[in-house]
């Protein structure tokens, strides 16, 4: 993995806290600021699915998805009756 250098400007206490958490944890600080940067993209980008998949599915199912929902309870239904008077057999 190719690195590149960069300056950033922190408010002191962050910074303080941060060359804490670094030394506790083991890591370089320019590791520590890597791994948060890494999770906030990786939060962010599960956030943007969430709100895509919230957007999509906000109407609910549209009648073609009832349909299939509606056949797909009655086989299961059908499965469980089915079983049921298998078990009743013996």
């Amino acid at each position: 993995m190719t690195s590149v250098k960069t300056a950033i400007s922190l408010d002191a206490k962050l910074y303080g806290e941060a060359r804490e958490l670094a030394r506790e944890l083991g890591v370089t600080r320019s590791r520590l600021f890597g791994l948060a940067i890494e999770d906030f993209i990786q939060r962010r980008r599960n956030k943007q699915i969430f709100d895509q998949l919230n957007s999509a599915y906000a109407g609910g199912p549209d009648p073609e998805e009832c349909e299939m929902l509606q056949g797909g309870l009655r086989l299961f239904r059908k499965v469980l009756e089915q079983e049921s008077a298998e078990d009743d057999q013996c």
